[in-house]
């Protein structure tokens, strides 16, 4: 929090449990990925490290597929 531009106080920021519209699924066969008007749904299974669940195939993204598809984005 910024006030008189001095930064008064910080938190710390934490993964949610559900990640949705967000990362893409890495598993071409997902109906996700099938042009149908379903958005990605990603559940946490480990946050160390880090892996995703997609909730519609079970695909998994690891923290190296997400930093790629983060970075593909910008």
């Amino acid at each position: 929090i910024i006030r008189d531009y001095r930064v008064v106080k910080k938190y710390n920021v934490k993964l949610p449990k559900r990640i949705s519209g967000i990362l893409k699924c890495a598993n071409p066969t997902c109906i996700t990925n099938s042009g149908e008007p379903v958005r990605p749904v990603f559940e946490v299974v480990s946050y160390e490290p880090l892996k995703l669940r997609c909730t519609y195939c079970w695909a998994y993204l690891t923290y190296n597929d997400i930093t790629r598809q983060l970075e593909e984005k910008t």
